[in-house]
Formats: C-alpha cells, structure tokens, sequence
C-alpha cells in the first residue's frame, strides 16, 4: 500500500506528463516542417488525374464497370466522371451509358447533391451527342430525387443535415427534360435514323404528358415555356395521379380535346403537343403504332371511363367527367365519339421536324 507522500509524488509526475506533452503539441513548426508537413498532405490529399484518350477509354470504362459491379463506388465514379468529362470519349452510346452509371454510384454514396452538377457539364461537354441528350433527360425525370434544400441561396439535390428550406424540384425537371430532347431533335441523324428518332420522339411525348395525367390532366391545356426553368417550389407537386376527379370541360361543360396540329410550332398548348409527338413517332416507325395507340387509349380511358362516374357522389354535375346533369347519357356517348374518332383518323401531317 502506498502512503500519502508517495500517492502524492505519483499524481504529480502524471500531471508533469501531461503538460509536457500539450507544450509539445502547441509548439508551432518549423518552416521545413511546415513544408514537408504541406507536402505529405497535398500527396495524400489529390489523387493522380485520370487521363481518357480514345485508346484507353475502353480499358478504363471496363476497369470502372468492375469496381461497380464489386461495389467499390467512390473508385468507379472518379473514372466514370473522367470518361463523361472527356471530349475523347467515344463511342456516343457509351458515353450516355457512362454518365448513367456515374449517377448510380453517387446515389449509392447518399452525393445526390453532386449529381445536377455532373449532368450538366456532360451535357456541355457532349453537347452534339444526341443520344446522351436523351439519357440526361431520362435521368432527370426517372433517377433523381426530386427535392432538395436551399442551402445559401443555392439548391443542393437529396437530403441535408443542419438546416435549410426544403425546396421541390418535380416540375423544374421535367423542364429540364424536355429542353434536353428539343435540343437532341435538332441533330443530324433526322434524315437517318428514323427509329432512333421515334423512340425520341415518343418519350419526349411522355415527358410532355408527365405529371399531367388523371387529377392532373387540366395541366394539358397549357403550353410549357422551354425557353426558361421553372423555380423551385415549396409545396410538393407530383401531378395528382390519384383521387380521380374527371376529365377537364370548358365553359359548355364539354370535354376538353386536343386537336392534331400540323407542327410542334403550331400547337396551342402541351396536349396538342402531346398528341402531335406520339403520332410523329408512329409515323417514323411504324412498329411503335401499338405503343401510341395504347398510350393515348389509356389517357382517354382515364379521363372518360365509366370508372371516372364514382368519382363523386351523385348526381354528377358537369364539372365531373364533363357530364350533364340533363343529359347524362347524351354528353357521355358524344364523349366516347369524338374519343374512338380522334383513335382512329389521323389526319395527313407532313412529315417535319420539331424546328
């Protein structure tokens, strides 16, 4: 057992250490430590650039597509941003695919904020790429989260840890997207790759029509200024593909048609656009004619179904499905008409391109 005097002895040698060793850790650097001390930091800090040529750009995007695959996704990313960043990297349909699996990799590392980033200095660098235009409009409208917070005045994509104003971005996308696929139709391969095109035209429909469907079907009788983004908005807004409330009607209390116009330029507003879309891509391909028939069946399906007749209590009025409280069956047969009419002519459009 130790006395007092010794307890004592001990417990003051401990406090000796321990002021020696937080003068040790105060005392500054010498300026050769200060700079050998810099140069270990720059060297463990950057990692060696990764250069693309058209050479190796095969051998990199299969050594990226392993780390992938292996679940190595910081490694894979700094090599698939390098290919997407390359005005060497070829082919074209690689390059869309390269820019895909790089937003894989940082959704799978929670870097959603990096992502808007990403895409958009692909699209500059690859501007004349018709098809990675396309996957950029598809990753904003099919990959991303479409929220965010305003951090400094700035909108970082995902979600964020000590404050910020959530912000939604569902409509600013879907501009995004669209202004993608206007600038992809405008490029050489019209004359040629007529079924390239009609996918693209087909999905340009579908992003026309997003969040515009059901609930939200009124929105189609707008026209979509792409000559400018839409802001951030505060309120979620997803279209309202649910709770069913009918078919738009105008002041008659008749449905709402869009007519064939006879160009994009032409169109009054998006559902003329919409139908305009789908059937320059059945005409481009006829293949794809079961697949436009069908979208545009299930849109008026939809919008005039019977099922749309439970969507309020009754007596419908005719501010639901675009029904008569008179008339019911009259307004509903003539809705089904013009429907089953608008299916089945489709009047002679001259082939054009969107400009």
């Amino acid at each position: 057992m130790l006395n007092n005097a010794q307890t004592n002895i001990f417990a003051k040698i401990g406090w000796l250490i321990l002021l020696c060793l937080f003068l040790s850790a105060a005392t500054p650097l010498s300026a050769d430590e200060e700079i050998a001390s810099d140069k270990t930091a720059k060297t463990e800090d950057q990692t060696p650039a990764i250069v693309v040529t058209a050479d190796n750009a095969v051998s990199l995007r299969a050594k990226a597509n392993k780390l992938h695959t292996e679940g190595n996704n910081n490694e894979a990313y700094d090599i698939f941003k390098a290919l997407c960043l390359s005005p060497e990297n070829q082919p074209a349909a690689e390059v869309a695919k390269d820019l895909n699996t790089a937003v894989w990799c940082l959704q799978h590392l929670n870097r959603h904020n990096e992502t808007d980033s990403l895409i958009e200095k692909t699209v500059s660098v690859h501007a004349g790429n018709w098809r990675l235009l396309y996957k950029a409009a598809w990753i904003y409208t099919e990959e991303l989260t479409h929220y965010g917070f305003m951090i400094a005045g700035n909108f970082e994509r995902g979600n964020h840890r000590g404050g910020g104003r959530q912000m939604y971005s569902f409509e600013r996308d879907r501009v995004r997207a669209l202004q993608l696929l206007d600038q992809a139709s405008k490029s050489t391969f019209l004359s040629t790759e007529r079924g390239e095109l009609s996918m693209i035209l087909y999905e340009f429909a579908r992003i026309v029509q997003q969040g515009r469907n059901r609930k939200g079907a009124w929105g189609l009788q707008l026209l979509t200024d792409l000559s400018k983004l839409p802001d951030y908005e505060e309120t979620r807004y997803y279209g309202g593909q649910n709770n069913q409330q009918g078919c738009p009607v105008d002041a008659d209390g008749n449905p709402v048609f869009y007519k064939l116009p006879d160009s994009w330029q032409s169109a009054a507003n998006d559902g003329e656009r919409w139908r305009w879309l789908l059937w320059q891509s059945k005409e481009l391909d006829p293949l794809r004619t079961n697949m436009v028939m069908q979208s545009f069946a299930e849109f008026w399906y939809h919008q005039l179904g019977v099922q749309t007749m439970a969507c309020r209590r009754w007596p419908i009025t005719h501010r639901c499905c675009g029904i008569s409280p008179v008339k019911p069956t009259t307004h509903l047969q003539t809705a089904t008409l013009k429907t089953q009419t608008a299916m089945s002519t489709t009047p002679a459009v001259s082939m054009l391109s969107i400009h």
